[in-house]
């Protein structure tokens, strides 16, 4: 009964497992497994920008936090006061433009910026495809421009 089931399946484990070392010995010598898999291509080396790690807070100081952000005399931070927490602005160190879009080929020059400015990032960086550098949607707080400037050209 009980003894012979489970005989059975040793059996069968072991012939499953004999045919896949066959098919592993015959691709080194050449010859072609029966089912070969498709290579996976290697993943990309992750962007400096894609991988973010944030430190672990637990209940009270995660509160704690919280609660420094509030502004004086608030008792719970509203939607308005944690998207200006948020906000990532960014100073001009050399003369650039904002474009219409993100990539080179074919941009219209929407605004010129000079050093000192500031610019609010509404989107990325993202990494332009053909040159490599760094771009961010941005809109310039002296006069509300907004479009694409480069963070780090390529060179």
């Amino acid at each position: 009964g009980e003894a012979e089931g489970e005989e059975a399946e040793g059996e069968a484990a072991e012939e499953a497992e004999a045919e896949a070392e066959a098919e592993a010995e015959a691709e080194a010598e050449g010859g072609e497994a029966e089912a070969e898999e498709p290579a996976t291509p290697a993943a990309p080396e992750p962007d400096q920008f894609e991988v973010l790690k944030l430190p672990e807070l637990k209940g009270d100081a995660l509160r704690r936090v919280f609660a420094k952000l509030l502004p004086e005399g608030a008792s719970e931070l509203t939607t308005e006061v944690f998207q200006r927490l948020l906000q990532l602005r960014m100073a001009v160190v050399h003369k650039t433009t904002l474009t219409d879009r993100p990539g080179f080929c074919g941009q219209h020059v929407l605004a010129h910026l000079e050093e000192s400015d500031v610019v609010e990032v509404t989107e990325g960086p993202i990494r332009e495809g053909v040159s490599g550098s760094l771009r961010v949607k941005a809109v310039a707080l002296k006069n509300g421009s907004e479009g694409w400037a480069t963070v780090k050209g390529n060179k």
